[in-house]
């Protein structure tokens, strides 16, 4: 049935959704600052970054100190 093919596909895809989310950094890599994702300054001006360690966040003071 197709629609219980689309409701598998989507529950994957939420779990992804939610593993990703949860392995979200909950500080800034540079000073410790705590990421709020209920923010909306934090979740509009820190910024996010995959590397060679993983997602990395950055606060907004520091992109503006460290120029990153």
């Amino acid at each position: 049935d197709a629609a219980a093919t689309l409701e598998k596909q989507m529950h994957a895809q939420l779990g992804f959704i939610e593993k990703f989310v949860d392995n979200i950094p909950k500080t800034c890599a540079y000073c410790d600052m705590e990421f709020d994702n209920k923010s909306d300054s934090h979740l509009d001006s820190w910024k996010m970054e995959f590397g060679d360690n993983g997602l990395a966040l950055t606060c907004n003071e520091c992109q503006e100190n460290k120029n990153v």
